[in-house]
């Protein structure tokens, strides 16, 4: 096949984003700066090496200076016309790749990092990886509208970056007594707000303090306490294991944790 049917085949667009998923979009000698009369959008030459050529501007001046520059520029001399065709080139090919930049296969992981941290995802969790943004960005839509939802957030812990925390997570709606849903009554105490304790307490509600393996404690070991509400996340924990902290940033603002210390 001739290298001008090559170049027919091609498309300049998804060529382009591969080198730049690859780091191959470096410096400026990646861009033609010919100064040509071809009004195409976007390009692919052989010139010196594969270059790429973005819409040139020829078109909206007049052609004198047109002429006057291509002169110059076959001598050697540097043009106006020239630095504006390499200062303009990234955007120009960022915006005509724009399809392919907002999708796992996103060629620029800078932009998925931006999406995935919109969605509250920091870069703790996605820690600027090509493959944990992708995984990420791919399960944004189902693991968004229930993002309060702890075992929503391990499902997606365990799918993007293959980490599955030791503790259990049980909600208000999570009945029991079951293996995940630890047994309030030995709640560690935390610093809260009054109104925290009256949004909870039960009727006759009065803590029972007490320290247990070095834990204060304040829930009565029999009915009568604080009990859970829709915003909060009962978290058990063996104290020797460290806590999933990235669990806790999959959570949103809102979620409280309330922390139960397990036997060891």
């Amino acid at each position: 096949m001739s290298d001008d049917r090559k170049l027919a085949i091609r498309e300049p667009i998804l060529e382009w984003a591969h080198w730049a998923a690859s780091g191959r979009i470096q410096g400026l000698d990646w861009i033609d700066p010919e100064i040509s009369d071809e009004h195409q959008r976007a390009g692919v030459t052989e010139t010196e090496g594969k270059r790429f050529r973005q819409l040139p501007y020829t078109a909206f001046l007049p052609a004198v200076m047109v002429d006057a520059a291509r002169e110059a520029q076959k001598r050697g001399q540097p043009t106006l016309l020239e630095s504006i065709l390499l200062v303009t080139a990234w955007p120009e090919w960022v915006v005509a790749a724009r399809r392919t930049l907002w999708t796992p296969l996103s060629p620029i992981p800078g932009l998925l990092a931006s999406l995935v941290e919109a969605y509250g995802i920091g870069v703790e969790i996605h820690q600027n990886d090509v493959e944990r943004l992708a995984r990420l960005v791919a399960r944004l839509p189902s693991w968004y509208p229930h993002r309060g939802e702890a075992q929503r957030a391990l499902r997606l812990l365990a799918d993007a970056i293959d980490e599955r925390p030791r503790e259990t997570y049980a909600h208000a709606t999570t009945h029991g007594p079951t293996p995940s849903r630890p047994a309030i009554s030995q709640e560690a105490m935390s610093c809260r707000s009054i109104s925290w304790w009256v949004a909870r307490a039960e009727p006759s509600a009065q803590p029972a303090y007490r320290i247990e393996d070095g834990f204060l404690r304040f829930q009565p070991q029999e009915g009568g306490g604080y009990r859970l509400i829709n915003e909060d996340v009962l978290v058990g924990w063996e104290s020797k294991h460290p806590l999933s902290t990235n669990l806790m940033r999959m959570l949103p603002a809102w979620a409280v944790l309330r922390l139960v210390v397990l036997e060891s």
